[in-house]
């Protein structure tokens, strides 16, 4: 019989973490593999709690911490993920990017590729490109300025962006939806990454895995509206299939070289 008392530990595991392996619960509670398979069952049966490819996930919306925290959390695997994804763009490409801490780091890459226009809401990432890379050009989408690097939301910058003529649009959500929809926390930043691949010939996500699986509040755009999704080596086989079979029209996955991978930058804002 399944002790509630180990289903309640281990769902404040998952509350904290969002996700997490089997694996790493078995070695956290120092509890065999087949005890933690029926402990785990019985707490997918749980609201908000749901188990996938050997992972539990916490499914409750929760806001994002601030962005600081966020520029450390999971860097290795954005650094990655922004390495991967500079290679899709070409000089005189007209790139609309979003505010967030994957887009600062996302930033260090897209400086390499020279020629690019870049509009964007957020100030820490025009002024990294407008100082790194002088044969880019820089455009700023004005609107209401929120705090901890949200950038300009409302409904101005929908409006100034939506007089842009991009080629891509770059977001990078809170949350994927296991239906494999793009979702934030705040409905104004789902609203302005909406408008932004409204407004784009193309769209590309880019997403860590620790946000697969994981939904938000509010869905900016539907897996249907991605060109491309762009995540780290360490999402799971069954969970990259999944996310083909919702729609997407390409997955690409950056190799995460712990190794490699530079200190952080903290942009001069």
């Amino acid at each position: 019989m399944v002790s509630e008392l180990m289903v309640d530990v281990l769902a404040n595991l998952v509350k904290r973490y969002r996700r997490i392996e089997l694996r790493t619960v078995s070695e956290i509670l120092n509890v065999g593999a087949l005890s933690i398979g029926e402990i785990a069952n019985a707490l997918a049966d749980r609201e908000f709690f749901d188990l996938y490819d050997d992972t539990l996930f916490y499914l409750a919306p929760r806001e994002e911490e601030r962005y600081s925290v966020r520029l450390r959390s999971q860097y290795n695997e954005k650094h990655a993920i922004g390495r991967l994804a500079s290679t899709l763009f070409r000089p005189g490409d007209h790139l609309l990017i979003e505010a967030g801490s994957t887009m600062t780091i996302f930033t260090q890459h897209l400086t390499e590729v020279p020629g690019l226009r870049v509009s964007t809401n957020n100030y820490a990432v025009a002024s990294h490109i407008v100082t790194a890379c002088p044969t880019c050009q820089v455009h700023m989408i004005g609107g209401d300025l929120k705090a901890d690097g949200g950038g300009c939301l409302g409904a101005l910058a929908e409006t100034n962006a939506r007089h842009l003529q991009g080629d891509y649009a770059v977001i990078s959500p809170v949350g994927v939806s296991a239906e494999g929809d793009i979702m934030y926390f705040n409905e104004e930043e789902a609203s302005f990454a909406r408008t932004l691949s409204e407004t784009c010939k193309k769209t590309v996500v880019l997403c860590d895995s620790s946000k697969v699986g994981v939904p938000s509040r509010h869905r900016a755009i539907q897996p249907q509206d991605v060109d491309y999704f762009i995540t780290d080596s360490y999402l799971k086989p069954l969970s990259q299939a999944r996310l083909m079979r919702s729609g997407l029209r390409a997955l690409r996955i950056a190799q995460v070289e712990v190794e490699q991978a530079s200190e952080i930058v903290m942009l001069d804002v």
